[in-house]
């Protein structure tokens, strides 16, 4: 995952950067995967690696109230790429079992998921 990431990708909540990652040592990036197997095998992660930064995104470009903001959580890039690696791990095991309609799986935008549905809503009403 670390090798397609492109050097200039956001920062971490961590202060650091893509191009950090890439230019740590084997031997540095190993000690990082030993700490990640313990984190998934007790289940409990370092404090430092459970810290985000939070920021209100507008959702439209005239977007002035809290109701039209989203929420954007930035997390340290370790987590990022532990998190973005699982991902990509289950995706072919979560499209095995979950329905065609169904959010949230790998590969499936909502244009994919609802778009033909709304179509064919929109040509019934016309109808």
């Amino acid at each position: 995952m670390l090798a397609t990431w492109p050097a200039y990708k956001a920062g971490g909540a961590d202060g650091w950067s893509a191009l950090d990652f890439k230019e740590l040592p084997d031997s540095l990036l190993g000690m990082l995967v030993v700490l990640l197997t313990v984190v998934e095998s007790t289940g409990r992660w370092p404090g430092a690696l459970t810290e985000g930064l939070i920021a209100l995104v507008p959702k439209k470009a005239a977007a002035g109230g809290p109701m039209e903001q989203r929420p954007v959580t930035l997390r340290n890039l370790a987590y990022r790429l532990w998190s973005g690696t699982r991902c990509r791990q289950s995706a072919t095991w979560i499209r095995s079992w979950s329905h065609d309609r169904a959010a949230g799986v790998p590969g499936r935008g909502a244009d994919l998921v609802w778009g033909g549905m709304a179509v064919r809503s929109e040509v019934a009403r016309l109808e």
